[in-house]
């Protein structure tokens, strides 16, 4: 199950860092930030880059959270793993991502049991008559009701989920592609 550790922004390198290091290795499967890669025009030139998908976070795989957590409280810094406090048991209860959001995580990061990948790529996508768009490849790919809104000129896509109950909108990066006789052209 993947829960969430919250932590400073601009810190999550650096507490993924710290984990790797001091945390028992036995309380958890994977850790990760996750990024995606976005395109900036500078200097009237396309440039790849990569930043954080959500500031703030951490991702931890584990199916111990309360042992996790004993672990990670020997660290300094801010971070918790998100829950709510239950006044009835006097504890906090850790609150892990659904079966269902984890899934659509894993889908826009290409994660399995073999690559762990924490990247989002770009989705290429074409458009059609309309100036509707029509994902061609890429994380998106399948996941079209999702898009919210796109920039063309910024080269994003708004899409929307629901985590931890609660509708979050981010952007991912685009690359426009025009389809013609199933030879695709990148636009520069």
């Amino acid at each position: 199950m993947y829960y969430v550790i919250h932590t400073m922004t601009g810190e999550e390198n650096k507490l993924l860092d710290r984990i790797g290091v001091y945390v028992n290795k036995n309380t958890f499967t994977d850790i990760f930030v996750p990024v995606r890669k976005r395109e900036k025009k500078i200097n009237g030139e396309w440039t790849l880059y990569e930043e954080r998908w959500f500031p703030g976070y951490v991702f931890v795989e584990t199916t111990t959270p309360r042992e996790f957590v004993a672990e990670l409280s020997k660290l300094e810094g801010y971070k918790r793993l998100v829950g709510y406090r239950n006044e009835r048991l006097e504890k906090i209860s850790y609150i892990p991502l659904s079966p269902w959001e984890e899934k659509y995580l894993d889908k826009l990061l290409r994660r399995d049991s073999v690559n762990k990948s924490k990247t989002v790529d770009i989705t290429k996508i074409a458009i059609e008559e309309g100036k509707q768009i029509k994902v061609i490849d890429g994380p998106l790919f399948g996941l079209d009701a999702t898009i919210v809104k796109y920039d063309l000129h910024k080269r994003v896509a708004v899409i929307s989920f629901e985590m931890f109950g609660q509708k979050v909108e981010t952007q991912v990066g685009i690359d426009i592609v025009i389809e013609k006789d199933d030879i695709n052209y990148q636009i520069n």
